[in-house]
């Protein structure tokens, strides 16, 4: 999970070369500087583009390359102003390369609303919720916006306390508290040394008190900000989170280097839950979750009280958890109320009143046409030929547009010809799987629950099946559950 910066640490971000395709100015004394740097991101550019193609043409996944390279322009009036809770912009423009994603389109998210982003592979959704982490977009300047999209690296920390040091307040409160309690340590013992030495020393004590004095009063002030935050309710809080989503005792635990992928995204979903941003993005949240953690995460959703922009294809997922949909097509953002099966609904309604007045309206074109070619070098009907031609122009400009059709998307396995032998199946007999767990090298000691003795073993094994008996043959239709 990744917090989203302000702007002007993003604009510095772009100028120091963080982001190819990014227009970046440096102003300065150093004679041809910018130029010089000009030329190096556009080299840097055209290296990506040229890896894009290379990856295009290989038929391999350019998702991520084509997000980074896009350019991003709005037109929205005023900037927005600090402590607003909605995000308005007008006329946002998204392209890469010659592709144009959007034009002209328009965000209106409103405070408290759950949007759900959908649409076909590859027309923008995730650029479009990047554009809006990075800030490209104006947002309110205090907004804190996160964006979940990848797995959060592993380390030595524990799967909690990776939850627990999202929230940077927390963290940084405790952290003062660690010197602040450093430093009286220290001036205790400095203390007790002049004390025991004579002459000048004892000039010293006094000036050491008042500075104990000191020390002692940030820390009281401290205590309350921390009270003040509920840090000592947050443990438990994040503890829940992560239960929530999988993660038993132990698992919290353990190191989050240990983890795969797939349950390092359920740390990072976890910390974004826990830090509760004023705007929450999601993309493909239900991806790395089984049955039972999409249900909790849809229900904990629910219950959200800032602002949600998720990208999904469960259909399930995003009839429980939204409130609205927007509809990424034609390079446009088509907003719609309810949920998913709600936009289903509407949408086909509004297409059907749409091809009813486009073929009213074309049925009225070609009778005011039948009259223009009937009458057009009629001298009588001159005049009433030049007024239908006329109107023949306001119809065209006011003509019903429909949207365009999407694919049809169709795959088909070929035949594979009869199969004998030792070919004609797969057979598994006496299968058993297990692996490590537990291990003393991947367990973080903190505010989990303590492990037995029998837990902190390092030879304790998970078994996942044994004696596994059962055969796939070419008729067989196997699903995994």
């Amino acid at each position: 999970a990744s917090a989203a910066t302000s702007g002007s640490s993003n604009a510095q971000q772009r100028a120091r070369g963080g982001r190819p395709g990014a227009v970046a100015t440096v102003v300065g004394s150093g004679g041809n500087s910018n130029a010089t740097l000009d030329r190096s991101r556009e080299a840097a550019a055209a290296r990506e583009m040229t890896k894009f193609r290379r990856l295009r043409r290989s038929g391999k996944d350019t998702r991520k390359i084509a997000e980074n390279l896009a350019t991003v322009n709005a037109r929205s009036g005023r900037a927005p102003l600090a402590g607003a809770v909605d995000v308005r912009v007008e006329g946002v423009d998204i392209s890469f390369g010659g592709l144009v994603l959007l034009e002209g389109a328009q965000i209106n998210l409103a405070h408290s609303r759950r949007y759900g982003v959908v649409g076909r592979n590859g027309c923008g959704k995730s650029t479009l919720m990047k554009a809006i982490s990075r800030r490209e977009l104006p947002l309110p300047p205090d907004m804190d916006v996160l964006f979940v999209e990848q797995e959060v690296a592993g380390d030595d920390r524990s799967a909690l306390q990776c939850v627990l040091d999202s929230d940077e307040t927390r963290r940084e409160l405790l952290s003062r508290e660690k010197e602040l309690l450093g430093e009286l340590e220290d001036l205790e013992t400095s203390s007790v040394v002049a004390a025991s030495k004579a002459g000048s020393a004892e000039e010293s004590i006094p000036e050491a008190a008042a500075r104990k004095k000191v020390l002692e009063d940030e820390l009281q002030s401290l205590y309350t900000e921390l009270e003040a935050t509920g840090a000592d309710s947050k443990v438990a809080r994040a503890g829940a989170i992560l239960a929530g989503l999988g993660f038993s005792a132990d698992m919290q635990r353990r190191k989050s280097r240990s983890f795969s992928g797939g349950w390092r995204m359920r740390i990072s979903i976890a910390s974004a839950l826990f830090v509760e941003p004023k705007l929450l993005l999601l993309d493909e949240p239900t991806n790395h979750l089984d049955l039972f953690a999409v249900l909790w995460l849809s229900d904990y959703l629910q219950q959200w009280p800032h602002t949600i922009v998720v990208v999904s294809h469960d259909r399930d997922f995003l009839n429980e958890v939204v409130t609205d949909i927007i509809h990424v097509k034609d390079k446009k953002l088509h907003a719609y109320s309810g949920n998913y099966s709600d936009f289903e609904k509407t949408r086909a309604e509004q297409l059907k009143e749409l091809m009813r007045s486009a073929e009213s309206q074309e049925m009225r074109r070609k009778h005011v046409q039948s009259f223009v070619d009937r009458f057009r070098f009629n001298a009588k009907r001159a005049a009433m030929a030049q007024s239908r031609i006329k109107l023949l122009q306001k119809m065209e400009e006011s003509r019903v547009s429909l949207p365009s059709e999407d694919e049809e998307f169709a795959f088909s396995f070929p035949e594979p010809g009869a199969l004998t032998g030792s070919h004609a199946a797969v057979v598994l007999s006496g299968v058993s799987f297990a692996y490590d767990t537990n291990s003393a090298a991947d367990v973080v000691e903190g505010d989990a629950p303590a492990l037995s003795a029998a837990q902190k073993e390092p030879s304790s094994r998970k078994l996942l099946f044994e004696n596994l008996d059962f055969s796939v043959n070419t008729d067989s239709r196997v699903a995994l559950v």
